[in-house]
């Protein structure tokens, strides 16, 4: 399966960078990278992640990253990366 990541993935992704890097460039640079890896296991794996409770539907999963969480949508061909937030977020 393809893997997209949403303008508002992305847009995420980049913010948790940002923050991370004010005290640690090398931990900001290694968490951006895990999500973009365990993104990545999805192409032979989708149904990877447990379902996210907020959505409750199976095609609408997430994946853990450390304190992070990936939130993704599983299309018919296409893997949609729709979020990516710390857990204590909802």
């Amino acid at each position: 399966m393809i893997i997209y990541w949403t303008d508002d993935a992305i847009d995420h992704v980049t913010a948790i960078g940002e923050y991370l890097r004010l005290t640690s460039i090398s931990h900001s640079e290694a968490t951006v990278n895990r999500f973009f890896d365990r993104a990545r296991q999805l192409e032979d794996n989708p149904y990877l992640g447990p379902v996210y409770p907020k959505a409750n539907l199976q095609r609408v999963r997430q994946l853990l990253v450390g304190n992070y969480r990936i939130v993704y949508y599983i299309g018919r061909s296409q893997i949609d990366i729709l979020a990516v937030m710390h857990q204590r977020q909802q």
